[in-house]
């Protein structure tokens, strides 16, 4: 099992949701982490040893930092 923070590509506008954009992303166009909506899964779902995208320092941090929010730690 792993811990997944799911990502969107519509803006909508919350608190919580963690722009990933950055040019090292990997990414084919602007993304935003759903803090809120972490999840647990199976290993097998992943197809690919390479990820599909890589978060910089700082959207590491803010994503961190938001998950702690929710929380409450």
């Amino acid at each position: 099992m792993v811990i997944v923070v799911p990502l969107t590509t519509v803006d909508r506008g919350l608190p919580h949701h963690v722009f990933v954009g950055s040019a090292s992303s990997g990414l084919d166009r602007p993304s935003w982490a759903r803090t809120e909506d972490i999840r647990a899964i199976s290993e097998q779902r992943f197809t690919s040893r390479r990820p599909l995208g890589v978060l910089s320092q700082a959207e590491r941090e803010a994503v961190q930092a938001q998950l702690r929010l929710m929380i409450d730690i």
